[in-house]
């Protein structure tokens, strides 16, 4: 029985092909996650700068605050001011907060995604190394079983040519005999 029949080398090569191409898709999606990654960091970063500039605008509104009402108690239009810029910069604080608590969450699953494809990145080089491994010893046993069967057919070659050459004697020796038997 021939196994080496169904194995050809385009088999092989469209094998490897296969198994190269989700590598280079996740390489890819590492590389889209990894720029992700690091614009939403630069991002978070710029918030956080944000933030705590609007922390610092807050705090020095309500010592402005302070300081107006107890400078100027009589003005209440400048507190009517300084309380609608207060709740202005609170609320474009709590917003600030809102995008950063999301832009957590996306990261959080980013490295989801990220742990899952580096866990498909294991089972495939793992899948890969078994394949590997099972190729290599089909390969063997078939140059083996191909070293057997050279040497079987060498030995009945060789077999036969011997015996062609003692029926070519004993031709020889008969024919020689019925010239003998002849003269």
């Amino acid at each position: 029985m021939d196994l080496g029949a169904n194995k050809s080398p385009d088999m092989e090569i469209t094998k490897q092909s296969l198994l190269q191409i989700p590598e280079l898709v996740f390489h890819q999606l590492l590389d889209e996650k990894e720029q992700k990654m690091y614009l939403l960091g630069r991002e978070k970063q710029a918030l956080n700068k944000k933030a705590e500039r609007l922390r610092r605008e807050l705090a020095e509104v309500r010592e402005k605050k302070m300081g107006l009402i107890a400078d100027l108690s009589s003005s209440a239009k400048m507190e009517r001011n300084a309380s609608l810029k207060i709740q202005e910069l609170e609320e474009a604080l709590k917003n600030e907060t809102k995008t950063r608590v999301e832009i957590e969450t996306r990261l959080a699953r980013r490295d989801e995604e990220m742990s899952q494809l580096q866990n498909a990145l294991v089972q495939t080089e793992k899948n890969l190394e078994k394949s590997q491994h099972q190729w290599e010893e089909d390969r063997t046993h078939l140059l083996a079983q191909n070293k057997e069967d050279t040497t079987s057919i060498m030995q009945k070659l060789t077999q036969l040519q011997e015996d062609q050459e003692n029926s070519q004697r004993r031709w020889d020796e008969e024919k020689t005999n019925l010239l003998a038997e002849r003269t």
